[in-house]
């Protein structure tokens, strides 16, 4: 809704409450007409100075075991975001089959409903690559 809709809604509403209970015009404070919530201001500020996405990923990570669950968020972690598309980490080939086959869909229908449909079109499984260089550390000691 335009700002110039919003105040010709608001106006309107003035106009009733005055008829209804019998307001005088200088009874009810008029707001000024060009006044915008603080969350989308912030949202602005954010975007100009290119936040706007690092924003959104970390609410991704904050809230990644209720989008996904507890059990499946201890074996799976969000990684980087490329051209639409979720990277998400897997701990081993065997979770990656198992979410590659049953989960993929049902994370991003999650993802899409909490976010929007316009942050991730799509979803792709990998083995996690920290994990590998973690393995590779305590055989080297």
């Amino acid at each position: 809704m335009t700002v110039q809709r919003r105040a010709a809604f608001r106006r309107r509403f003035r106009e009733i409450d005055r008829e209804r209970f019998h307001l005088q015009v200088t009874d009810v404070p008029t707001p000024p007409e060009r006044c915008n919530p603080v969350e989308e201001l912030v949202h602005k500020v954010l975007k100009t100075c290119g936040l706007d996405e690092d924003v959104w990923a970390r609410k991704l990570m904050e809230n990644w075991g209720e989008i996904v669950g507890e059990h499946i968020a201890r074996n799976a972690r969000p990684g980087r975001i490329d051209r639409f598309t979720l990277v998400i980490f897997v701990t081993n080939s065997a979770w990656l089959s198992e979410l590659s086959r049953y989960g993929k869909r049902q994370i991003l229908q999650n993802i899409q409903s909490r976010f929007g449909k316009n942050r991730i079109r799509a979803v792709r499984l990998q083995l996690d690559p920290d994990l590998n260089q973690i393995k590779d550390l305590t055989k080297q000691k």
